[in-house]
């Protein structure tokens, strides 16, 4: 089984960006609703402009990345200002507790890690995470990859049996949420379907951002 797995909800308009505003709104309202820890911490990870390097542990074939400096907020009115500006940064709110209304129904009954990313690229990006080793497309995308146009399907497996399921419209973006959950912990997911999230969440990101979202998962 997979180590750590975060739930996405993806915009089906690949194109959208959402305004600092919006960002502030919804991450107030996911505090205020207790859908993340009451003690989380919220933070601005964006580009240092300082680049490392290694190797993939698998394949062993050399791979660059650019590292992120890190700020942490007093709060969620400090968002829109931190990002203002900004086409490629993270707004995280991670703590670990027990959430009042958690956005995922997991089995388990004591404190846990829960954070909650939005992500913002300034270039279209993959938001599928196939795990080739299931059987999809060998050589294929990972999720995050530069994508040169719109994905239309994203492809995502369930973390308990490695179905794949697909799911139309979230295949790439500029802009997506991610709601990860502490290591070795899963949501219940009953066959195909990803739609698992909070309703309140999901009410609020399309009624906030003004656009419809699809669901999909990742995890390793």
């Amino acid at each position: 089984m997979a180590e750590q797995y975060a739930h996405l909800l993806i915009p089906r308009v690949a194109a959208f960006v959402p305004s600092p505003e919006q960002v502030q709104t919804f991450v107030a309202s996911m505090v205020d609703r207790g859908i993340l820890p009451a003690e989380a911490t919220i933070a601005l990870r964006k580009p240092s402009g300082k680049f490392r390097e290694g190797r993939n542990p698998i394949t062993g074939e050399r791979i660059v990345w650019e590292s992120k400096t890190r700020r942490v907020l007093d709060g969620p009115g400090q968002v829109a200002a931190a990002i203002a500006g900004l086409a490629d940064y993270e707004v995280e709110v991670a703590g670990t507790g027990s959430p009042g209304s958690p956005p995922l129904l997991i089995d388990f009954d004591r404190p846990y890690h829960l954070g909650m990313v939005c992500r913002s690229s300034s270039k279209l990006r993959y938001t599928s995470d196939p795990d080739h080793s299931f059987g999809t497309q060998p050589g294929g995308p990972s999720f995050g990859d530069l994508c040169d146009e719109v994905a239309e399907s994203g492809v995502f497996q369930n973390p308990h049996d490695g179905a794949v399921i697909r799911v139309p419209g979230i295949g790439s973006a500029h802009f997506w949420l991610e709601f990860e959950l502490g290591k070795f912990l899963f949501p219940r997911i009953a066959g195909g379907d990803l739609d698992i999230l909070a309703p309140a969440v999901v009410s609020d990101a399309e009624s906030i951002f003004g656009v419809s979202f699809g669901q999909g998962c990742r995890w390793a």
